[in-house]
């Protein structure tokens, strides 16, 4: 079964503040499906782009 995160969860998971979070969502880290009006992001969604973030960040030399 797919776990998916609320925006608390994420933000909790990634060790970020709201702020940050919403950085993030800006810079790529779409929801994966919305439940009523709440946005829910996908366990491999995430995953997947936080391993592209890393990536970019290695290849770029910070």
């Amino acid at each position: 079964m797919q776990k998916y995160y609320t925006v608390q969860d994420l933000m909790t998971l990634l060790h970020v503040s709201r702020s940050k979070f919403y950085e993030l969502v800006a810079g790529g880290l779409q929801p994966t499906l919305y439940l009523g009006s709440s946005p829910r992001w996908s366990d491999d969604d995430t995953t997947a782009f936080l391993a592209a973030q890393s990536k970019t960040k290695k290849q770029s030399g910070l």
